[in-house]
Order: C-alpha cells, then structure tokens, then sequence
C-alpha cells in the first residue's frame, strides 16, 4: 500500500547524501542512522559485558530473520543468514548442481553462475540478450527441455539494469526450480516469493538494503527443504546444538541448517535494522520512488544527447540502476567525483543507481556536471 512519504525528511538519516550526489547504491549503499545505531549498541553492550548477552542476541537474531521472511513474504522458517551472495548461491549449486542441466543469461554477475559452474563444468546453457539488452522470458523457454531443471536468474541485472519479470517467469517455469540472485533488486523492489513463485532466493546486505558488508540472506521453499539434501553442516545446523554431540547428526527441518556456526550478531543485526527501517517507509512507496527518479534520471539524460543502453522498452524492465555509455568511462567518472557526484565506472560508460535517498536536485547536478563531457 503505497502513502505519502517526506523524502527530504527521510534524507537527513544519510549523511552521504548530503557529503555526495550519491548514485553508487548499486555498488554500495551508505547505511542510515538506524542502522548504524542497531549495529553500534551491539558494539557498546560487548565492550560493557562480554558475551553475557549470548542468549539475548540468539534472540534478536531471530526476530531479524522474521523481518526478513516478512519482507519477501516468505515464513521465517524459509530464510537464514548467510556472508554474501556467493555463499548462498554455492549452497543451492551443491544442492542442485546434479539435477539437470541449468538455464541462465550471459549478462549475469559471476556470483551467480560460478559456483554453478564449479560443483559441474559445462551445466549451463547460456541465453543471450536480445538487441535491447533485455532478457525476456520466452528466450529461458526456448532453451528449456527435458534435460533442464533450473532456471538461474538475477531480478535486476548488474550489467545493465535490465528487470526480469518474474511473475511471468514463475508462471512458465514448467516444473523448473527458480533461483534467483535479489541482490540488485531487494530492498528497492517489491519481493513476493509466492507470487513470483521463487523456489530460492539469495541476496546481499550492503547495496540496497543499506546494512554495511558481511551479511545477507538466503531463502529456500520448503519444496527444496524437504526434498534435498544441504552440502554444507556445522555445529549450529542441527536439532540439539547445545549437546554438542560429535558423534551423530539430527538436521534441523528447516533453513536454519545453513547456519554453520556462532551468528556474526552485529552484522545480522544491521541487517534486521535495514529491513525493519525499508519496511517502516514501505517497500511500495520505495519502489515507485526510485522509477519515479529514474525516469527523471533518463529523461534528462535524453535531453543533453547522452545514450542510454538500459533497456526501459516496455517500461516494466526499467530498474533503479541507468547504463550511460560513455567514450572515456574512467576519466568522466573520476571528474564526476572530484565534484561530489558518484557514479560507477563499467567497461560501456557507467551506472547510475537511483535509490529513494537522492533527489532531483542530485539528477539535476549529474546532468549539469555530465553534459560538457558527454
């Protein structure tokens, strides 16, 4: 349900945003100040008392992957904590890897095929863009057949910004598993992994969900649960952890058998924070902020001739991250910053990440710096 917002108002919890133009969310987010808080009482409790609060953090930890589950409308007994993106996508190759070939794009970030790759050469069957850049899903339908099992997917591309459509991709996966890479896209983009019917979804902590580095998340259907086995075990991983029995193994049922060992509690905790501030403002008035200024963004950069090769035809692939080319990449990004405006550099130009935090004075001060070097 989408309400009135005080974007201004909400701009004063980031103090980069005011220090910069910030458009670098797509690489790193600065956090706001409830999660520095959050993250900084972790820090101020273990000076004061050592570990006496273990339990109470177990605790906490536990009501931040309810927000988690909440905010992907998943159950809580679907998601657990993990270090990155890579951590959980290895865990779903190990767990998948064997089961028929995997169907996935070339424009994908390589933490998403690799351990793919890894744990069997040669499984996937690539697809590539079409002359837009985009990704649609009649292109995974062609190359899916009776050897294919998995279709392996990023929301929102890296490369390009392209944004899959994945309520018709859960809609066509005919029997396919649907694991997805979210870390471009949650936190900026509305997540229902029941409707979207996503059978596993792994994603980071630093970039949209503005929660620092060292933490994210993994969720995994009870369809995967229950029918496959984990790669990977520690001491937190099954039923009966204080027994600290050595010599037999009771998994615990759900996904908190990912868990390996003692929770990295402040960055889980600066997570939690991130999740409960993002849905406190609402995922819905967040993602239609972040089009809104995208489209202002592409708008403007229209105006001044420069060449956009996101692909935003039909609207539903636009993102909130803008690919610009650009002759001279590194030596126009570098000026930018030297006046306060962050970009990211990529091998075509660059990246222009449009998180709720900026304004159009910002996108007016990136047009202004940008035209003479365009």
């Amino acid at each position: 349900m989408r309400s009135e917002v005080d974007w201004e108002l909400i701009r004063e919890d980031f103090p980069a945003a005011k220090r910069f133009a910030y458009f670098s969310a797509a690489s790193g987010s600065p956090i706001p100040k409830p999660v520095y808080e959050r993250a900084a009482a972790y820090y101020q409790e273990a000076l004061e008392y050592g570990d006496y609060h273990w339990r109470a953090n177990l605790a906490k930890r536990e009501e931040a992957r309810v927000s988690v589950a909440k905010m992907i409308n998943a159950e809580s007994d679907e998601v657990e904590f993990i270090s990155s993106t890579s951590a959980g996508m290895n865990l779903l190759a190990g767990m998948l890897a064997d089961e028929g070939e995997i169907v996935s794009s070339t424009l994908e970030f390589p933490s998403t095929t690799l351990p793919w790759l890894h744990a069997r050469p040669d499984c996937i069957r690539w697809i590539q863009p079409d002359s837009t850049g985009a990704v649609p899903v009649h292109r995974f339908q062609s190359r899916m057949d009776r050897k294919t099992k998995t279709i392996l997917t990023s929301y929102v591309q890296y490369s390009n910004g392209f944004r899959q459509d994945l309520v018709e991709m859960g809609a066509a996966k005919q029997g396919h598993y649907l694991i997805v890479n979210g870390t471009q896209a949650v936190g900026v983009f509305e997540v229902d992994v029941r409707a979207m019917q996503i059978d596993a979804l792994c994603c980071n902590s630093y970039k949209w969900l503005m929660s620092g580095y060292g933490c994210g998340f993994i969720y995994v259907s009870k369809r995967l649960l229950e029918n496959h086995r984990t790669p990977l075990v520690g001491w937190f991983s099954v039923e009966d952890r204080d027994s600290h029995r050595n010599d037999q193994i009771e998994l615990l049922p759900d996904a908190q058998r990912f868990n390996l060992g003692s929770p990295p509690f402040p960055n889980i905790f600066a997570l939690g924070a991130g999740v409960d501030y993002l849905q406190s403002i609402g995922m819905a008035n967040i993602q239609e902020r972040a089009l809104g200024l995208n489209r202002y963004l592409t708008e403007r950069l229209e105006r001044i001739g420069a060449e956009v090769l996101s692909p935003l035809d039909p609207e539903k692939y636009r993102s909130a991250q803008t690919l610009v080319r650009l002759t001279r990449p590194g030596k126009t990004v570098k000026a930018l910053t030297r006046k306060g405006i962050l970009c990211t550099r990529k091998p075509e130009g660059m990246r222009v990440a449009t998180h709720f935090f900026v304004n159009e004075l910002d996108i007016d001060r990136l047009i202004e710096a940008l035209e003479p070097l365009v």
